[in-house]
């Protein structure tokens, strides 16, 4: 336990103490999530991102696991083989096609993509396309597509499971400006009404004598919370197939279908609490009113950009150190600090913020996705008032931010993203 604590948290492991608290210590919500699909993949363990929550340390966490090891787990809800059909919309998916029938914002909506790239070592080509098609035969949103009907856009998946396109560059062909238009060429050449959604991209030639692999998707499927999962699986098939195992052993957790299945059962789960939550957001959305009025009245014909780069030792007070005190967590602080800049800047004394969240919420009974690709992201509108001073601002923000009903999960499928009520100020 306190091995993966070091990976998940990029800390040595002789500076965890079995009782440190997993959040001091820097973690989050999206790193639980890593801590939960370390454990259950290297130790076939299954603990919850909730539980992570609760239990916090190393102790009390392998207390928990001791605790139930004779007892039987949950069953899980999951697809197994290579999944066909048609699959709904999540929120978040309606609110890109919304905004694309708009015209206004999405205008080249097929080049909307997610990149990264990895460094390698030199790889042989015709194992890493072998371990690319078992990527994309175990998860199956990477063969989503989005054919368009008189009604709108559809979500579906290809009944085949086809090796994704591996383009191969040498490095030494190409100056920087020309790779850059390699990756932008790749990055905007997909169709979501035909697939393939994603590309990938094997650079050669550096002077160190190592490589890279490129991956760009399609934002529709896929959020950061996949890129590692996606690299991982990457690191795993290979190493697998390089040990002469014609097959990787995986099994599937809950399917992107599945998730969406059950967010939309989300209005009708607990309808007194349901009602409750829908009485919470237009409370919000009330509250926001002012200071979006104030944010239309601005002019975006001029602006001013600025970088700020904090050095180690401030990084480490800021992620570790300073949350002792109010048991705080990192966004507490920084939107404490939103809230006061905004607060100086337009001369209000509460602001109307829009809050991106993973959306990988641990909510449903059996449901398994802390190794499932997609796009799952979520968006909420929260108020953000100024305190009489910096202390009572941080206390009020982590107040808000506990208070919000299920991460925030539940705002998409109670009220949706589209009746521009969401404030046009994003963190």
């Amino acid at each position: 336990m306190t091995e993966i604590y070091s990976e998940v948290l990029g800390l040595a492991v002789e500076n965890i103490g079995l009782h440190d608290d997993f959040f001091r210590l820097g973690g989050d919500s999206i790193i639980s999530i890593q801590l939960v699909s370390r454990l259950r993949k290297r130790l076939s363990l299954s603990l919850s991102v909730k539980e992570v929550f609760t239990y916090r340390t190393v102790y009390h966490l392998s207390e928990l696991l001791e605790s139930r090891r004779h007892e039987e787990g949950i069953s899980l809800v999951t697809e197994q083989g290579i999944l066909e059909g048609e699959v709904s919309l999540l929120p978040i998916q309606e609110w890109f096609f919304h905004e694309v029938e708009l015209g206004e914002h999405f205008t080249s909506f097929n080049h909307w993509n997610q990149s990264f790239m990895i460094h390698v070592p030199e790889l042989d080509i015709d194992i890493l396309k072998q371990s690319l098609l078992h990527l994309v035969e175990k998860h199956d949103a990477l063969r989503l597509y989005y054919p368009k009907t008189e009604h709108g856009y559809l979500q579906e998946y290809r009944k085949e499971a086809l090796s994704p396109d591996l383009s191969i560059l040498d490095r030494r062909d190409l100056s920087d400006e020309e790779l850059v238009e390699v990756f932008t060429s790749w990055q905007s050449g997909f169709d979501i009404s035909e697939g393939p959604l994603l590309h990938v991209g094997y650079i050669h030639g550096y002077e160190d004598g190592s490589c890279r692999i490129h991956f760009c998707f399609h934002h529709l499927i896929i959020d950061a919370v996949s890129w590692r999962i996606l690299t991982e699986d990457l690191q795993t098939m290979y190493r697998s197939l390089m040990e002469g195992n014609t097959t990787p052993a995986y099994v599937k957790g809950s399917s992107y279908r599945q998730w969406v299945d059950v967010v939309k059962t989300y209005k009708e789960d607990s309808p007194i609490l349901r009602e409750e939550e829908l009485t919470y957001w237009n409370s919000i959305i009330e509250n926001t009113k002012n200071s979006s009025l104030h944010i239309k009245s601005l002019s975006s014909s001029s602006y001013h950009h600025s970088d700020l780069v904090l050095d180690k030792d401030s990084t480490s007070r800021l992620l570790r150190d300073i949350h002792g005190v109010y048991h705080t967590q990192i966004n507490d602080i920084l939107l404490s600090a939103f809230s006061l800049a905004l607060c100086d800047f337009m001369g209000l004394s509460a602001h109307g913020i829009l809050l991106e969240g993973h959306g990988r919420e641990d909510i449903f009974p059996g449901m398994d996705i802390t190794e499932t690709v997609g796009w799952f992201t979520t968006m909420y509108p929260i108020v953000l008032e100024r305190g009489k001073d910096v202390l009572s601002t941080i206390v009020h923000t982590k107040e808000s931010l506990r208070g919000i009903p299920d991460n925030g999960i539940g705002y998409g499928s109670l009220i949706g993203y589209t009746d521009g009520n969401l404030p046009r100020i994003s963190f």
